[in-house]
């Protein structure tokens, strides 16, 4: 149960991160949003492949399947609550900012 809601903070820590580096004198900009988040991808996938290049052959295995996503173990009715509650939180900021993203056409459709 611990990690499921350690991987939602760090991606809610990752949006606000992203989220902050994409303002410039408070407004918030699609092209520096852009930038922020490209710059995030990067740093965590270095730190992602810093932490496979530390592990052993049977955990190294296990990392790489999951980072390709693997679906095998049945998801917890617990994991099902904040699957639900982070979708329903992504679309609501995204219907909210739709006019200040640029996509004023998608939320017309």
């Amino acid at each position: 149960m611990i990690t499921p809601l350690g991987a939602f903070l760090g991606a809610l820590a990752t949006i606000a991160a992203v989220y902050f580096l994409g303002r410039r004198d408070g407004q918030l900009e699609s092209a520096t949003l852009l930038l922020g988040g490209i710059i995030s991808a990067s740093f965590l996938s270095a730190m992602i492949m810093f932490l496979v290049t530390t592990l052993s052959g049977r955990d190294l295995r296990g990392i790489v399947f999951w980072l390709m996503g693997d679906l095998s173990t049945p998801v917890p009715t617990s994991l099902r609550w904040i699957l639900t509650f982070g979708l329903l939180a992504g679309i609501g900021a995204i219907y909210t900012t739709a006019r200040r993203l640029e996509l004023a056409a998608y939320r017309r459709a």
